[in-house]
């Protein structure tokens, strides 16, 4: 058997004893790059005429271990020594996807965590609510009715304040299966659809999935659910994993946290 990660590299390995000819390609354009491994950027590589490739990526949000970049150092010493030419480096760092008071709360926690290659976000003059946080004596899977309530009536705000997407974000997908058997029943009172992750259309309503199936998409409202040490170390995975569900957030960001929980006290003291 095979897995998808085997297939680059014995592309690679046909290109070098047959050649590339019949799969050159014009231009490549590649997205979210820093999920790829070394050996796929090299292969399309290979088939990119005169070098013509566009890499766009951001390596704070690489979660999808072992196979991504580290560096972008790697990636420029790859492309220069396959085909002959130097690549050229842009550095975006404006963000327009959600509010400075967001940004800056993101800001805060990363500048401790992120290598220092990792350049932080710059917030455009956009304004919101403050970052809102919840503490619960328990993991939202063995909380009482009251507190589930409280999480409830900040959902309910939400909505009311004109969000027409919202998003509960999980640590994993078991994670995600919790929450969504404590929130479906609530579900009427909410006034608006439990999504669970499986599903294949992510329609308006409040939608609970994991962190890494929420990279590239965006929400009015998030909720980040159980950010404490029972989900999360101070390693660099978890710190993307925060990065990520932090940053999917455009107007709203609520984030749960459990008393007395060292993790929650350092990141977000």
């Amino acid at each position: 058997t095979y897995r998808i990660e085997d297939l680059a590299p014995m592309i690679y390995l046909h290109f070098k004893v047959y050649g590339t000819k019949l799969n050159e390609k014009e231009y490549i354009m590649v997205d979210e790059a820093q999920d790829m491994s070394l050996i796929q950027i090299a292969t399309l590589t290979l088939v990119a005429k005169h070098g013509n490739m566009t890499i766009a990526g951001d390596l704070a949000q690489s979660i999808i271990p072992p196979f991504y970049i580290e560096t972008w150092e790697d990636v420029f010493n790859l492309i220069a020594d396959i085909s002959g030419k130097k690549p050229s480096y842009h550095q975006l760092q404006k963000c327009y996807r959600t509010t400075a008071e967001i940004v800056n709360f993101a800001n805060k926690i990363f500048k401790e965590y992120f290598p220092k290659s990792y350049d932080l976000p710059e917030a455009v003059l956009r304004h919101g609510e403050d970052v809102k946080t919840i503490q619960l004596k328990n993991n939202l899977s063995q909380t009482n009715t009251a507190e589930i309530t409280e999480v409830i009536d900040i959902i309910k705000d939400y909505f009311k304040k004109g969000s027409a997407t919202c998003a509960i974000l999980a640590r994993n997908r078991d994670h995600a299966k919790e929450l969504f058997e404590i929130f479906k029943p609530f579900e009427e009172e909410i006034g608006h659809d439990v999504v669970d992750f499986n599903e294949n259309d992510y329609k308006t309503g409040l939608l609970i999935l994991p962190i890494e199936l929420a990279k590239g998409l965006e929400f009015d409202s998030i909720i980040l659910a159980d950010i404490n040490t029972d989900y999360y170390t101070e390693d660099l995975l978890s710190m993307k994993l925060l990065y990520v569900g932090i940053t999917r957030a455009l107007h709203r960001l609520c984030v749960i946290t459990k008393k007395e929980d060292n993790f929650s006290k350092k990141i977000l003291q």
